[in-house]
């Protein structure tokens, strides 16, 4: 089976990891896939050097230019004529490679692509990353991709039930495909940390992913706790360093002045998690998924997470990790109060993480989602 897999982006983030390693896991079906990215990028680089055939199906420029903020209203009706172009491109392209299915993996490869495969008259899978419930830009766009969902493609999967139920695609034939991790991340058992704890957070710098919030928490964190160090794991990547900015300002301060470390972009988060006395995810919007969470939880760290979204479905409060009441740093501070001064019930929730994160394996990945092609091929 040939699968030509889509999205717009050209750089390594969430949903593209989730892409990349998606793809390499899907050779043992018989699965061959062609990635078309919508730039040369990192996401190009690291596809290639896996050996996975690539094709740079550009984003036109007006939609590259276009951020979720900007569409709304007279601005929807404005990405038309571009919209159609790029679907034109994705056509050409599954004819060129002779694609069995066109799997669209990114919000702006979605509507051009679930039109590519009707034109093409090809079987679509539409996997969604995005919160459709939650989208900035308003209901116009979530409302197209809606209608369109329940027209258009062949199957629907998502990274969480919490996303499908958003999309309204939460029954048969949608189906869940987690954003796994590979098993060889999964440790054998919790390590020996040493040294001052360090509270980690893993996410590229947005405001919704609330760094902020992170730094804030530090600053009540660190009253009570001198010794413990902050670390900040991630680069701005779409026009956020004014917030980047923002977020070294607080880091100055005088509450945590020296105490917090800001990494910058990292090809491989994993030395990081292994370092961390506590992984924390604080996103001020519902998360998707959550997929640094269940990284963290491989490398036998203890988690702290929002009681919403896809964390929620991934974390078990007080049996693999803690969850709290999101977009509030007294109740994120307190959870990470109690797990730096409480060791037993630190060690305890990372030994249960390890059993919880076999679920979510890129092998189960695989596996769910070749289950869907099938179906989707058969049908």
């Amino acid at each position: 089976m040939r699968v030509l897999h889509v999205t717009h982006a050209g750089v390594l983030s969430g949903g593209e990891i989730a892409l990349a390693r998606l793809v390499e896991h899907l050779r043992p079906y018989g699965v061959e896939s062609i990635v078309a990215c919508g730039s040369e990028g990192t996401l190009a680089a690291d596809l290639r050097t896996h050996g996975v055939g690539v094709e740079i199906v550009e984003l036109p420029a007006s939609l590259v230019e276009r951020r979720r903020a900007h569409l709304r209203g007279a601005g929807v009706a404005g990405t038309v004529p571009a919209t159609l172009q790029y679907a034109w491109r994705i056509y050409r392209a599954a004819r060129r490679h002779q694609a069995d299915v066109i799997h669209t993996n990114s919000m702006k490869a979605h509507v051009a692509g679930m039109l590519a495969a009707t034109a093409a008259r090809t079987p679509a899978i539409v996997h969604i990353h995005d919160d459709l419930g939650n989208l900035q830009t308003g209901s116009s766009v979530s409302g197209l991709v809606r209608w369109m969902l329940g027209r258009f493609p062949q199957r629907v999967v998502g990274c969480s039930q919490y996303v499908l139920d958003a999309a309204g695609a939460g029954g048969d034939p949608a189906a869940v495909v987690y954003s796994g991790i590979p098993s060889d991340l999964v440790r054998d058992e919790v390590p020996a940390r040493v040294g001052p704890p360090v509270v980690g957070m893993v996410a590229r710098i947005a405001e919704w992913k609330g760094q902020h919030l992170f730094l804030e928490a530090a600053e009540i964190v660190a009253r009570s706790r001198p010794d413990v160090r902050f670390r900040v794991v991630g680069a701005a990547m779409f026009g956020e360093d004014a917030y980047f900015d923002r977020l070294r300002g607080i880091a100055a301060g005088p509450g945590l002045a020296g105490r917090v470390e800001f990494t910058g972009r990292v090809a491989d988060p994993v030395t990081h998690y292994d370092d961390f006395t506590v992984a924390v995810a604080c996103s001020i919007e519902p998360e998707p998924f959550g997929q640094v969470l269940v990284e963290a939880m491989a490398r036998g760290c203890a988690v702290v997470a929002p009681a919403e979204g896809g964390p929620a479905e991934v974390v078990t409060h007080e049996f693999d990790g803690l969850v709290v009441p999101p977009r509030d740093a007294p109740a994120l501070a307190a959870a990470i109060l109690r797990l730096v001064d409480d060791e037993d019930l630190r060690l305890m929730l990372a030994a249960a993480a390890l059993k919880t994160v076999r679920d979510y394996t890129m092998e189960e990945s695989a596996r769910r989602f070749d289950v869907a092609l099938c179906g989707l091929v058969a049908s």
